[in-house]
């Protein structure tokens, strides 16, 4: 599998702190493959491209390609958007493209970070967990959502494992696009209950034009409800735990390329 090599793709965001945040993580999944062909890619709003990047590949003599896209749960842009993008690109440079890469969905080290964010969360407000609890802590799991079933139970899921990890008041989840409830109807469930600390945290992975929005609204609400503490936790981002994570799927996916031992 000499000539292998990897297409990072993340979804894409104008927001530059986002762009910085995806080339981070892949330069860190790259140091934990020393000898791999590498490179990182967008979708969309942002370069270098899924066009761009397989361009890089070819140059570089690779002729096999594991696309990791780096997204949280199985939807339309993994069932779809990537991979048509990637082999409607791929043929023109004759590389074969050998396989595309799982989300991230509730792996253990996931919803390891999504607890770690929510105590820094805390942290960063002047509070431990236990003064939180005791002040009545609700949390607001926000996601993307969308109109895809799959993603919008997997989302559901990863709040049950994420109530299972922290006691707290409440807990529900609220989406950003199409999926019910919306962020406002989430945060209002929040305003109509006992809660002194609302943790509204954003499953996503990096900055961008959601992560504004969200900050936007809970501002808006902190300002109609002074009397409670309302606390944005910052996205997954880029760290090590999440590089681990996607060096174990592309782990997978390469011990399936290789061919069988013989007896």
């Amino acid at each position: 599998m000499g000539e292998l090599g990897i297409l990072v793709v993340g979804h894409g965001t104008r927001k530059r702190e986002g762009q910085l945040q995806l080339f981070r993580l892949a330069a860190q999944i790259q140091s934990l493959l020393p000898g791999t062909t590498l490179t990182h890619s967008f979708l969309e709003l942002a370069e270098p491209t899924i066009e761009q990047g397989l361009a890089y590949l070819a140059d570089r003599s690779v002729r096999k390609v594991l696309v990791v896209p780096i997204l949280l749960f199985e939807a339309g842009h993994s069932k779809r958007d990537i991979p048509d993008a990637v082999q409607s690109n791929a043929g023109p440079r004759k590389l074969e493209v050998v396989g595309f890469t799982p989300p991230l969905s509730c792996h253990p080290k996931v919803l390891e970070l999504s607890g770690r964010r929510l105590l820094q969360s805390l942290e960063k407000s002047g509070l431990t967990l236990e003064e939180a609890q005791r002040l009545g802590l609700g949390i607001a799991m926000v996601g993307r959502g969308g109109s895809d079933r799959e993603a919008i139970r997997e989302m559901l899921h990863l709040t049950d494992l994420r109530r299972a990890q922290y006691e707290s008041k409440w807990n529900k989840t609220g989406f950003m696009a199409i999926a019910k409830p919306n962020l406002n109807e989430l945060l209002q469930g929040a305003m109509r209950k006992s809660l002194g600390c609302v943790v509204v945290q954003p499953h996503l992975l990096f900055e961008g034009a959601i992560m504004d929005e969200i900050r936007e609204t809970v501002r808006e609400f902190q300002g109609n409800d002074p009397k409670r503490r309302w606390i944005i936790a910052d996205p997954l981002g880029e760290c090590d735990e999440l590089a681990k994570v996607f060096i174990e799927l592309i782990n997978t996916s390469t011990a399936k390329l290789q061919p069988p031992k013989s007896s």
